[in-house]
Formats: structure tokens, C-alpha cells, sequence
């Protein structure tokens, strides 16, 4: 029976830190998620998304916010960061004021909202609706989801560009125009950095959302862990005597 329980002992343990591993990893993972809808529901809230382009980015400048009929459209330059290194981007985001006809359903084909990047020439750079991480999805399904929708190009190289947001009905809502000569500085008036780590981890709370969590889950297994160890044993010893 010694046997026994160094063997279940050393998988208990084994599985135990594997729970660990997997609940701080699951926990962590829901935290951030509801880190995101947070400050998402703050953006539309207040009608302020700099905290939104923070989350996501080194650094960012507010370029302009307009408001035109039944929206407000807010036009960001930011820095961000992947596997290749830093990149320039310009995005604009379409936020309805009072209602509006958007698509309630992701799959909605009606939908005909979109926003298009052109340059001088008027030849398209990107456009929304023939983006393929988009394909068959309803735009504007942005503003049931998180309250507004947005697209974003990279600036690559210097040129003039052209933006034009259509709503559900492809009715043109809005133009602007931007004129990308120089490269992003920091340094620069007007330019805000990202969320640092510290309030990131401000939002996270790790101790108030997530430790709990992972405690609530490892003393479940180890209370499973046990019943089931001492059912094993008992049912061996049992066995043994007959």
C-alpha cells in the first residue's frame, strides 16, 4: 500500500501543478477580456478613446475628431509592435451619436457600411469590406459588439491619403483626408505614450480577480483529489482482505 500512495501521491502532485498552470493561464486569459469590454465600454461611455489606443499601442496621437450628422469619427496615428518590430498606423473610428441602422447580426448581408483608404491618385490602398479577416461579416456589427467600428492601415511610405466611412445603407458619411510626411516621434507635441505595465496591471487586479479564481479551482481539485485517493486506498485495501 506504501507503493500506492507515492505513486498517487506523485501524480497528485503532477496533476496538481497542471491545474495550477492551466487555471492561471484560463483566468489570466477571462481577466483580459474583461479588462478589454471595460475599457471599451469606457471609450463609448465617455466618448473618449485615447485609453483604448493606449491599451493597444507604444504611443499614439489623437489626429482629429469630427462629429458629422449622426456620428463622431475620431482619426489616430499610433506605433505599434510585432514579430518584425515597431510600425506606423492610422486608423479611424466610427462612432454613432444618436440611432443609427447598424447590423445586429454578424451575418447580416445587408450591411453595406465601409471604410476605404485612397491615395492622390484615388486608386484604393484598403478597404474594409474586401478585407478576408472580414469576409461574410457585417461591418457595422462593430456597434452592436463594442459600440463603434474602425479600420486601421500600416504607413509604410510617405503619400496623401484619402478616407471615406460609409454607413448601412453605403451612404457616404463621412471624408477626410490625411497627409503622412514624417515619421512618428514619440517625442512630438501631441504624442501620448501606451498604457504602461504598471496600470495595465492596475486594470488587471490580479489579486482581487484572478488569484482568487486560481485558489478556488486548486482547492477544488485537491478536494476531489483526496476523496478520490481515499476511495482508491480503501477499495485496494478492501480488496486485498478478500
Amino acid at each position: 500500500m506504501k507503493k500506492f500512495i507515492i505513486i498517487y501521491t506523485i501524480i497528485s502532485v503532477i496533476l496538481l501543478v497542471f491545474v495550477t498552470a492551466f487555471s492561471a493561464y484560463n483566468q489570466y486569459l477571462a481577466r483580459m477580456i474583461d479588462v478589454f469590454n471595460m475599457i471599451t465600454e469606457e471609450a463609448v461611455e465617455t466618448r473618449d478613446l485615447d485609453t483604448f489606443i493606449a491599451y493597444q499601442s507604444k504611443a499614439y496621437e489623437l489626429v482629429q475628431s469630427e462629429i458629422s450628422g449622426d456620428y463622431e469619427f475620431f482619426v489616430y496615428r499610433s506605433l505599434g509592435e510585432d514579430s518584425e518590430g515597431d510600425f506606423e498606423q492610422l486608423s479611424i473610428y466610427v462612432m454613432p451619436l444618436n440611432d443609427v441602422t447598424y447590423a445586429t447580426d454578424v451575418d447580416d448581408d445587408q450591411d453595406q457600411s465601409d471604410i476605404v483608404f485612397k491615395n492622390d491618385q484615388g486608386s484604393i490602398i484598403y478597404q474594409l469590406s474586401d478585407d478576408e479577416n472580414y469576409e461574410g461579416e457585417a461591418i457595422s456589427y462593430g456597434i452592436e459588439q463594442i459600440g463603434f467600428y474602425y479600420a486601421a492601415i500600416r504607413l509604410d511610405a510617405f503619400m496623401h491619403i484619402n478616407v471615406e466611412v460609409y454607413d448601412y445603407d453605403h451612404q457616404d458619411i463621412y471624408q477626410t483626408a490625411y497627409d503622412y510626411n514624417s515619421i512618428f516621434n514619440i517625442q512630438d507635441e501631441g504624442v501620448s505614450p501606451g498604457m504602461t505595465e504598471e496600470e495595465l496591471n492596475g486594470y488587471i487586479d490580479f489579486n482581487t480577480y484572478v488569484r482568487p479564481e486560481i485558489l478556488n479551482t486548486v482547492m477544488i481539485f485537491i478536494v476531489v483529489d483526496i476523496i478520490v485517493g481515499s476511495a482508491l486506498y480503501f477499495y485496494r485495501k478492501k480488496s486485498k482482505k478478500l
